[in-house]
Parts: C-alpha cells; sequence; structure tokens
C-alpha cells in the first residue's frame, strides 16, 4: 500500500492518539483480617451504564466504598467533579462509616427525566487525602468514575458502498446504515465501515461505528469526531487510521464533510505511524438514501 500526498505543516509528523479500554477495570477489595489502620477504598475503579431509551433509566446509583479497619466510626472527606452537575451529581462531601461497619454506599444522583440522549455524562468522585483517614489500603482505589450513556434506537437505513480514497484508494465495500429513531431522520451511523476493506500487505480490523448527521435536504452536516486506528502493517505493525475533529485549531482545516445527492465524502488527517496525510473516504448510500423518498 502506498502512502502519498503528505501535509507539510510543522508539528503534524508526531502526532499522539489517545486510546483507552474497552472494558472497566474492575479490582476486588479483601479487608485484611486484622488491622488498626482505617484504609478506605472503593470498591470498583470504574462504573459505566450503557442503556437505550427502553430501558429503566436509573435515578441513583450506588457507589460502594469499604474499609479495613471497623473498631470506630470514621468520616473520611469526598470530592465531587461532574461533567453535567444538573443531570449527574453526588451531594455527599464525605463517606461516614458507623462503628462495626465495613461499608458505606455512596448515592449519586441521575435526572432520569431531563437528560440528552446521545450524551455521555460522567461523575468523578476521589477520597480526600486531607481528611486524617489513610484513603487507599494496599489493595484499594481512592477515585472512581460513574457514567452513564442512553443510546439511541437503531433501525435500518439501508445500505452504502464505502470505500478509501486518500491517501490510498481501496475497492467499494458494502456496509450497512442505521438510523437513529429518536432523530426524526438526521442522524445515522455506519455500521463497521472499515472492518471489511482490502489493501495489500495491511489487515484491516476496526469494527467501530461512524455517526454522521443530514439536514432536512438529507444533505451531510457533520461526522461525529473520531480518531481510529483501522489498519495495521502486516510486516512491521505499524498503525494506520484517521483523525477527524473541525473544532481541532491545529487540524481541523483537513477536517470537511460534502455530499452531492447519495455519494458521500469526510475528509480528515489520516496517519501512518508518526507520519501523517490528506485523508479521505467516501460512500454511495445507494440502497435507503432517504432522499430519493
Amino acid at each position: 500500500m502506498k502512502l502519498y500526498q503528505s501535509i507539510a505543516l510543522l508539528g503534524l509528523a508526531v502526532f499522539g492518539l489517545a486510546s483507552c479500554s474497552e472494558e472497566p477495570d474492575f479490582r476486588a477489595y479483601d479487608p485484611a483480617a486484622e488491622t488498626t489502620e482505617e484504609q478506605v477504598t472503593f470498591a470498583q475503579a470504574e462504573l459505566s451504564y450503557r442503556l437505550v431509551p427502553t430501558d429503566e433509566i436509573p435515578s441513583q446509583i450506588p457507589v460502594l466504598v469499604r474499609r479495613a479497619n471497623a473498631a470506630d466510626s470514621v468520616k473520611v472527606k469526598l470530592n465531587a467533579t461532574s461533567s453535567d452537575a444538573s443531570i449527574i451529581n453526588c451531594t455527599a462531601d464525605s463517606v461516614e462509616f458507623e462503628a462495626g461497619s465495613l461499608v458505606d454506599t455512596l448515592w449519586v444522583d441521575f435526572d432520569a427525566d431531563n437528560y440528552v440522549i446521545g450524551t455521555e455524562y460522567t461523575l468523578g468522585l476521589k477520597l480526600a487525602v486531607d481528611s486524617g483517614v489513610s484513603a487507599v489500603s494496599a489493595a484499594g482505589l481512592d477515585s472512581t468514575s460513574v457514567s452513564l450513556y442512553v443510546d439511541y434506537t437503531w433501525v435500518s437505513a439501508g445500505s452504502c458502498q464505502f470505500s478509501l480514497v486518500k491517501p490510498v484508494q481501496t475497492e467499494a465495500v458494502t456496509v450497512n446504515i442505521l438510523a437513529a429513531k429518536e432523530s426524526n431522520g438526521t442522524i445515522y451511523r455506519l455500521v463497521s465501515p472499515f472492518a471489511n476493506l482490502v489493501s495489500e500487505g495491511f489487515t484491516f480490523d476496526n469494527n467501530e461505528n461512524l455517526l454522521f448527521e443530514l439536514d432536512e435536504d438529507y444533505n451531510l452536516v457533520a461526522f461525529e469526531p473520531f480518531d481510529h486506528v483501522v489498519a495495521t502493517d502486516d510486516e512491521d505493525g505499524t498503525e494506520y487510521g484517521f483523525y477527524h475533529n473541525p473544532e481541532d485549531p491545529d487540524y481541523g482545516q483537513y477536517c470537511s464533510v460534502s455530499n452531492s445527492g447519495n455519494v458521500f465524502t469526510c475528509n480528515s488527517v489520516a496517519y501512518y505511524g508518526s507520519k501523517a496525510y490528506l485523508g479521505a473516504f467516501t460512500f454511495t448510500w445507494d440502497n435507503g438514501y432517504p432522499g430519493d423518498e
């Protein structure tokens, strides 16, 4: 596979892109059988809720806090940081253990009536180190996070022919398109568009979806920002991928979208290892395009 059309932009050659684990980091906590120390820990590093509108949306989320010594009552200060305190918050400013108790439950409040679908809400909790109590045991956690995301109800919206055009061209493959039922015909997503692409010397194995938005005339308005490693070099394992964020002050000028009828194009930055290029992919919505109705 030959890459070409490098971007002549200072600083773009070294392009660090973050990734995250798909699985929450759950750690078991086993209190010591005998201890005189007040060792306090959250039971889990992360609580993540992924729901759909038909699920029962919780108004409160329990967060367990444990300690190793139950001899006396103790109070541990707590700090909370919310992505949107009007939707998700924790009103408690401390964790309070009664004498004889190893476990306390914090309650995170979630406004189940006024959340915005498709928006992730997060709350970070941290045991304060100045509370006079050791916040972390030998196997414990002094912080945790709670996140809640209500996804759209996705229904079939046909399929398209998807291919890369920059910095490398691939043959088109058929990709399914889903519509967000609650968006009234404005939000759609491509289902795993990179997964079945073929280019000699590279393995495409990315199963992530790409979300995009149309206006009332079925023209492409935007792609949700993404940062995807889509393939690896079979010879040396070098990563090949795409970055798209029009709001980025450095690279946004290379990220745009357009369409001509049912033919859609997304321009982005492509990267191969530490080298950056002009990147783009296109898809022809040849089955179920709403503009044809």
